[in-house]
Parts: C-alpha cells; structure tokens; sequence
C-alpha cells in the first residue's frame, strides 16, 4: 500500500510542525528537526500501525545515519525504504527552512522526475493550482505530506507569485 491514512497524514503534519518549530528554536539542523519530528511520531508506514519497538528500531537507523554512517543497509528492504524517504524528508525540511529565511521566497513548486514511480499523481500536483499561487506553488510554510510513491522530487523556490 502506498497511501497515507488521513490519521497518518496528520500525525505526519504534526510531527513537521514540531520539527520546524525546534529548528526555529534551536538552529537550521537535520539532527534538531529529526529529533523533533520522531519524538512527535512522524515516521508512518502507509496503512499501516508501527509498534512501539519497531518505532525505536527505525528511529535509531535515523538518528544513527543523519550523526555519522548508515546502520540501516543491512535491515529488510522496507526499512530501509522507510529510513530512505525519512532521510530524505529530514534534509528537504532542512533545505526549505534555510531558503524561508530568504524574505523574498514566497512559496515553493513542486517538481518531479519523470522517473518518479507516482508520475500520474505528481504530474496532477504540479499542475494544481491549489492556493491561487500557480500551477504546483505551495505557500512557504505549507506542509504537503505526499505520498511515499512520490519520489525523485524537489520543492523550487518561488520569489514571485
């Protein structure tokens, strides 16, 4: 299953808040919003519940690869997947925060790889005009939580609407 269920998606949203909000705290740092983000509970896999050791398990592979060398490449494939995209996930929020301290940022594009396993859906947000802003413009502190099956994308800076 690739989809969020809308109680992930908020549990997702919360826990990027909380992130961004330590960051704002106390520094622009993948390791200051990851904590944040995974004390929240932000790590989800779609449709499905995680128990608490599993939760620890995968919170550790995180935290262990954002400090120093990965420890999660010898794990089942969907761990690693899982701490892949949360990687991910934790240097875009990193990279967002360091371009909305730019005052003329005022939103962001969502673009994508035409390798990206989800073209369909990405190509719909991208061509969404969700906000008035423009075809896939996000405002900047927007918290788009998109499906895993959305790889191989990026958010672009947008300096005028």
């Amino acid at each position: 299953m690739d989809k969020y269920s809308p109680k992930q998606i908020f549990a997702i949203r919360k826990a990027i808040e909380r992130g961004r909000q330590a960051m704002s705290a106390d520094g622009i740092d993948p390791l200051v919003f990851a904590s944040a983000y995974l004390e929240a509970g932000g790590v989800q896999i779609p449709g499905q519940e995680l128990d608490e050791p599993m939760r620890r398990r995968i919170d550790a592979h995180i935290l262990e690869s954002l400090g120093s060398t990965p420890t999660f490449l010898q794990e089942k494939h969907w761990i690693i997947d899982v701490v892949s995209r949360e990687i991910e996930r934790i240097h875009s929020e990193v990279k967002l925060a360091e371009q909305r301290q730019q005052e003329q940022v005022r939103g962001f594009r969502f673009r994508f790889s035409s390798n990206s396993r989800n073209k369909d859906f990405c190509a719909r947000l991208a061509e969404a005009d969700l906000y008035g802003l423009g075809p896939g413009v996000f405002p900047r502190d927007e918290v788009v939580v998109l499906p895993p099956s959305c790889d191989q994308c990026w958010w672009e800076p947008v300096l005028q609407y």
